[in-house]
């Protein structure tokens, strides 16, 4: 099978008025995209993609795990992985992988904003999108991203609340493994993200990331949604400790904005971790 070399790129869009420093800093051409019409409120937040990102595989979920610890890391909130974005990313890596391309724009001509649109993902405040092909593992492709200003930038944008991602590997046929991730916002939207927004953890303490800072004034925290903590000023990350014991547990949490309040909700399980210290790795030896 041929080696092929690690490729990346990177695309940044974003339909908001942004200071040029901060465009500037992807290290691939942006572009304009349709502003849609900003609603006066968030709506209908009990609407949201609760559990929204289908069935990923394990690479794709370590994907998601990296670069959300990046991102908490540095104080950033985590991203909540999405259906839409989920389905964007995913098509993207099949097609390049199935016609032999490396771009943002597919194999139909659609740039990202048209295609991430075809998906059903809409009235989007940015997007992004970064794109690799010949890495082996999850930890390489987000360590080779993290070492390149555009991929790193949209990683660590605090423009996105939102994340996909797609893979395809490698295949006996000289064809290179195809990396996407995809980012954005909607203005009708605010994820919350329990640590990294894995579906298992092992401790009953965790960090909440709560987005929607430019219109949630307040918020408070229930983990039955009957008894709630006080009303406190918002901020983008939280300690939190989850009811006890192991099973699904559930984080309500209320925003407030002026004088409308929307409940919204996460949940994870927890698992008692096994006794065995070895530790399963997605990276392989070298």
């Amino acid at each position: 099978m041929r080696t092929f070399p690690a490729i990346f790129r990177s695309l940044l869009v974003v339909s908001m008025i942004l200071p040029a420093a901060l465009i500037a800093r992807a290290d691939s051409h942006t572009e304009a995209a349709p502003r849609p019409s900003h609603p006066s409120k968030v709506t209908d937040l009990n609407r949201q993609d609760e559990g929204d990102a289908d069935h990923l595989s394990p690479m794709l979920e370590r994907v998601i795990e990296l670069t959300n610890r990046v991102r908490l890391k540095v104080g950033l909130p985590a991203l909540k992985r999405q259906r839409n974005l989920n389905t964007s990313a995913s098509w993207l890596a099949r097609d390049m992988a199935a016609r032999r391309y490396f771009d943002h724009h597919d194999s139909t001509g659609r740039g990202m904003p048209e295609r991430i649109s075809a998906f059903k993902y809409d009235e989007y405040s940015a997007l992004g999108e970064n794109i690799a092909m010949g890495q082996r593992t999850p930890d390489e492709v987000v360590d080779g991203w993290m070492n390149s200003p555009g991929h790193r930038a949209n990683i660590l944008s605090r423009n996105f609340s939102e994340i996909g991602v797609g893979y395809v590997p490698a295949s006996g046929h000289g064809a290179a493994g195809y990396w996407v991730q995809d980012f954005g916002a909607r203005f009708d939207q605010c994820p919350i993200v329990i640590d990294t927004d894995c579906s298992v953890t092992a401790s009953s303490q965790v960090k909440l990331s709560i987005h929607g800072g430019d219109s949630v004034q307040r918020m408070r925290f229930s983990n039955d949604g009957a008894r709630w903590t006080g009303w406190e000023e918002f901020r983008p990350l939280r300690d939190w400790v989850l009811e006890a014991g192991t099973g699904k547990r559930t984080v309500f949490i209320e925003i407030m904005q002026d004088d409308h309040v929307q409940r919204i909700a996460a949940a994870v399980t927890v698992e008692t971790p096994p006794h065995s210290t070895a530790t399963a790795s997605l990276t392989r030896s070298r």
